[in-house]
Formats: structure tokens, C-alpha cells, sequence
């Protein structure tokens, strides 16, 4: 039984480790605005609408979206003296490969995780250890703890609300306002090395500009 656990709990670790080295999205220097390495952000302004875009900002649950996904977190302000509006249709995510990426509306973005029956080595909290058991929650599915606490396989389909809670909001930024969020892209395609992300606020557009470090 020992060395059963050991056994799992080391491809759990392992598992962890890998996911950890993953692709990171860093900002590319030789372009203009206000560019900070420590933050991964971009910051632009142009005619009263000030837009900063960062990555590698998305710290919630679920902790795995980046493997389905592209998060990136805006922060758009509004200092033009009246509203402007702010629509997902007008966020556009292009690679280096000639590949167009349209950003997905939260509630998508949560139906196609959803549709997925499998989440390996996604930790449920809490479970009860050394007793064998299956616990059913309502419009949580189930899991199992087979006899010492592990959970070995999770059949997972409650709602992401997270998703939804930290999406950029869609509509108008009244004057002096503003408003923050994520936007969601497809992940982008593994031979690719750099992005760019147009965005369109009323007749203004911005260009941000990332590289795929591996």
C-alpha cells in the first residue's frame, strides 16, 4: 500500500513539475509604450483611451486554463470626455504564422472545459484520506479516494465561475472610468513564436505585441 501511494504521489509531483515548465508569453520590447519585463505588461495611449495588456496574470481556478487557453488580463481607461465601448469582437490575437485567434466569450470558454469528463491530477479540496469512499455533490460530479486519500480519477463538471467573474466586461466606459479583465484567446499554435493582439476601442486601435519564450 506504501508503495502504491509513493507510486502516485510521485507522478502527481511529476505532473506538477511538468506543467509548471510550460510556454511563457513575454512582452516584446521593440515596440512602443510602456513596457514592464517584471509585470509582462504593455501600456499604450492613444487619443484619450489608455489600454494596458498583461500576461501571465491568469492565477485562479481553474489553474489549468492556460493549457486551453490564452489569458490575457486588460486594463482599459477612458479619458476621452465621452463613452466609448468595449466588445469582444474587436479583440484579435494573430501568430507569427499567419494564424487568427478571435477572442471567445467567457460562457464558450466555459461550456468547452466543461465538456470535458477528465481533469487529471486537478485537486479537490476537501477529501477524506485513509478512508475509501466516493462523494457526490450536487452539480459537482465525483471523485474517489481509493482507500489512503488520493484522489485517482475525478469526474469534474461544476462551472468554472472564475472564468466568467474576471472576463473584461463588454459594454460603454463612461469618462474618467475604467474597467479591467480577462480576455480569452485559443492557445496558440505550438510552432508559433511570437503574437500580436489588435485591439479596437470605438475608432481607436492598439497593437500589442508578445513573444512564445519555450
Amino acid at each position: 500500500m506504501k508503495n502504491i501511494r509513493l507510486y502516485l504521489l510521485t507522478l502527481m509531483a511529476a505532473a506538477f513539475l511538468i506543467s509548471g515548465c510550460g510556454v511563457k508569453i513575454l512582452p516584446k520590447t521593440t515596440q512602443e509604450g510602456i513596457i514592464d519585463p517584471r509585470h509582462n505588461s504593455i501600456s499604450k495611449e492613444k487619443e484619450g483611451i489608455k489600454i494596458t495588456a498583461r500576461s501571465m496574470e491568469w492565477r485562479h481556478d481553474p489553474s489549468f486554463l492556460d493549457e486551453y487557453f490564452t489569458p490575457i488580463f486588460f486594463l482599459i481607461k477612458n479619458e476621452k470626455g465621452q463613452k466609448v465601448t468595449v466588445s469582444y469582437k474587436e479583440f484579435i490575437m494573430f501568430d507569427d504564422m499567419g494564424n487568427q485567434y478571435n477572442a471567445i466569450h467567457p460562457e464558450k470558454a466555459n461550456e468547452i472545459l466543461l465538456a470535458r469528463d477528465y481533469y487529471p491530477f486537478y485537486p479537490y479540496y476537501p477529501y477524506y484520506p485513509y478512508t475509501e469512499t466516493v462523494i457526490i455533490r450536487e452539480k459537482e460530479g465525483a471523485y474517489t479516494t481509493f482507500g489512503f486519500g488520493v484522489p485517482l480519477f475525478y469526474y469534474y463538471r461544476r462551472s468554472f465561475s472564475n472564468i466568467s467573474l474576471y472576463a473584461l466586461p463588454e459594454g460603454d466606459i463612461h469618462p474618467n472610468a475604467q474597467v479591467r479583465g480577462f480576455i480569452y484567446f485559443a492557445k496558440a499554435d505550438k510552432q508559433s513564436k511570437e503574437l500580436k493582439i489588435k485591439v479596437k476601442i470605438d475608432a481607436v486601435e492598439q497593437e500589442f505585441e508578445f513573444i512564445l519564450q519555450k
